[in-house]
């Protein structure tokens, strides 16, 4: 069975906001559960409604959006945090890997690239999933603690 993954985006520019609405939206499999401006919201809804993946766009954030990828990361392991910039330089790249991004996109959005990312968190939403607690069984054995009830050759 196939699962719809659940997005949330934080993201300071407007812009920015309706491309990664539109990309998402417009993406079949994916659902858009909210977009923010505020890093607190953002991380609430995320400890709320466990989506598959928040997409943290960078810019106009500093550290922090590090600070949050960080705390999404460690507090909600289930959620694959994904940074977003136009700003896609080595070092930038870099630091949201370092800070726990799975996965980076480059603005404006290339559906192609979105595509490969759409694929990498649902992946990773199907190994977390299969990771889940499970209800635990009981199991009884019976035994005879005298002889005379095998085999003997």
């Amino acid at each position: 069975m196939k699962r719809t993954l659940t997005f949330i985006v934080l993201c300071k520019d407007a812009g920015d906001s309706r491309e990664m609405a539109h990309a998402f939206s417009n993406h079949a499999g994916c659902s858009l559960l909210t977009i923010s401006d505020d890093t607190e919201q953002v991380y609430t809804e995320t400890r709320k409604l466990h989506p598959s993946a928040v997409v943290v766009n960078l810019a106009n954030m500093g550290e922090l959006a590090i600070k949050l990828v960080q705390r999404i990361v460690t507090e909600c392991p289930t959620t694959a945090v994904i940074c977003a910039s136009r700003d896609s330089s080595p070092d930038l790249i870099l630091k949201s890997m370092r800070a726990g991004a799975r996965d980076f996109i480059r603005l404006p959005i290339i559906q192609d690239e979105l595509k490969t990312v759409v694929e990498r968190t649902a992946q990773f939403a199907e190994e977390h999933v299969n990771n889940e607690p499970r209800k635990g069984g009981r199991s009884i054995a019976v035994f005879s603690s005298k002889g005379g009830c095998g085999a003997s050759r």
